[in-house]
C-alpha cells in the first residue's frame, strides 16, 4: 500500500523567520531533503503544501534543490 505524505515547506523543509516575499525561501533544514528522498524511494506520494500562493515559485524552488514531490 502506498502512503501519501504531506509536508509543509516553511519551517519544515526550510528555515522560516518571517515572510519576505513569494520568491524568498530560507535555508534548507538539515536532513530535510535526504528524508524526503527516502520517503519517495519507499514509494510514498509526496505533497508539498503551503500558505504561499505562488505555486510556480514553490515548484521552481523544489526542482532547483532536487526535492522530489508529486
Amino acid at each position: 500500500m502506498n502512503k501519501t505524505i504531506c509536508i509543509d515547506i516553511d519551517g519544515t523543509i526550510t528555515h522560516f523567520i518571517e515572510w519576505q516575499g513569494a520568491n524568498v525561501f530560507g535555508d534548507i533544514l538539515p536532513g530535510a531533503v535526504y528524508n524526503i528522498r527516502k520517503l519517495k524511494e519507499a514509494g510514498c506520494f509526496i505533497i508539498i503544501y503551503s500558505t504561499r500562493s505562488d505555486k510556480h515559485a514553490i515548484a521552481d524552488f523544489l526542482k532547483r534543490n532536487d526535492i522530489p514531490f508529486d
